[in-house]
């Protein structure tokens, strides 16, 4: 059972770490194609004799080709990110669940109380089975 937890918050992990990551990295794709786009009316713009659009369009196209390379790399970031933090809130809640609130601090709780109660309750209870003992055998003597 305790693989199973684990490998369900293994899942979560990825599944949060490829959600965050698909945003940059599909911007980042429109970006290319921008780019591509750019350079073709570029290209355009040059034989048609357009330079100062051919200008524009190439600096469009340098734009875009750094919004790939930025989504890429938020993509990235996002991801490796993602991952690791639901991996941390992963254990921290499991470690909150088995040591903060479930039965294991209860239960210590309860041998630390037993131990103490011990010594002011178990010399009342061994006094009491002295009086019935005595009790009982005066009982049966008379």
């Amino acid at each position: 059972m305790g693989s199973l937890i684990v490998a369900f918050g293994e899942m979560s992990a990825w599944f949060s770490a490829i959600v965050a990551s698909v945003g940059p990295i599909i911007k980042a794709f429109f970006d290319l194609i921008d780019m591509f786009v750019n350079v073709g009316k570029a290209i355009y713009a040059l034989f048609t004799g357009d330079f100062s659009g051919a200008l524009d369009y190439w600096k469009q196209a340098t734009e875009d080709s750094i919004s790939v390379v930025k989504g890429l790399w938020d993509g990235v970031v996002n991801f490796i990110s993602t991952f690791v933090e639901t991996i941390i809130g992963f254990f921290k809640n499991l470690w909150d669940v088995l040591v903060g609130h479930s039965i294991i601090p209860d239960t210590v709780n309860a041998i630390i109380d037993w131990f103490t109660k011990l010594f002011t309750e178990g010399p009342k209870i061994i006094w009491n089975m002295v009086k019935k003992s005595n009790w009982f055998l005066w009982r049966l003597i008379h």
